[in-house]
Order: structure tokens, then sequence, then C-alpha cells
């Protein structure tokens, strides 16, 4: 299963990528630097922030060298979340600390159940289902309904 991952902020103060980080970044990946229209120093922090989430050039690139904390700005605790790609999601946040919310495409979530259950599986705690499969975890699922 195609996976994808995201940045999120998991302590109060807000998602910030510090300034060494941010060099780095820009060299290595010389099309994050974008002309602003807003010369504002926050806009532009905010815009550049925003471009990195859900890069998975550069979360592979920060995870290969040194890790995601070493790229943490002031008052953050820069984390990765995993999720399946064809999952949609929302970054949430209550005083700058962040969490990902999955929307669950109920969708393909059946499709999967109904081809499992096509191969002589049994059906299962629908619930417990969505959850194992929102982590990928297909081998467990396997398991339950065999069992």
């Amino acid at each position: 299963m195609a996976r994808r991952k995201i940045l999120y902020n998991a302590c109060y103060g807000g998602f910030s990528i510090n300034d060494t980080a941010k060099v780095e970044l820009k060299r290595v990946f010389p099309d994050l630097i974008k002309s602003e229209q807003k010369p504002d120093f926050i806009v532009q922090r905010i815009q550049f922030e925003e471009r990195i989430r859900d890069r998975q050039d550069i979360i592979d690139y920060m995870l290969k060298n040194g890790g995601v904390a070493r790229f943490s700005g002031e008052s953050s605790d820069i984390r990765v979340a995993d999720i399946p790609a064809y999952v949609d999601y929302h970054i949430r946040e209550y005083d700058g600390k962040e969490w990902v919310q999955r929307k669950i495409p109920y969708e393909k979530v059946i499709d999967d159940m109904v081809n499992m259950l096509k191969e002589g599986e049994s059906h299962t705690n629908k619930s417990v289902f969505t959850d194992l499969y929102l982590r990928g975890d297909k081998e467990k699922i396997k398991q339950l309904l065999l069992s």
C-alpha cells in the first residue's frame, strides 16, 4: 500500500523550521525559493513552512540527515505522520500543538473489505477493521478475519 508522510508540530508553540535548516533546505531544494509579493517576514515564513509540510522529497531528506527534530524551530517539535497515500487529511491545532486528522475514505475501506470477504474471509468488528486499515496493517486484519 502506498504511503505518504506529513510534518506536524507535536508541542505547544506552533510549527516552525530553524533558520539554519531553512538555509540548508533552500540550498538543497532551490525550488523552495519563491519571490514573495508580500515583503512581510511572517507571511514569507508561513508560506515557506506550508510548502514543505507534505513534500515527500524534503521529508525523506530530513529523515536521512539527522531526523526531523534537527530541523525543528524554537518552541517546535516537528514529527512525521505516516498515512496511506489515498487518505485525505487536515492538520488540526490547539495553541500551536498540532495533530493530523485523517478523513476516512469509507468507499476504499468497504471495497477492500468486500475483496477480503470474496476471498473467503469472515466479517469482524467494523471499527477495529477501520482502525487497523488506517494504520495499514493488512496482515493483522487478515488474522482477525480468519479467526
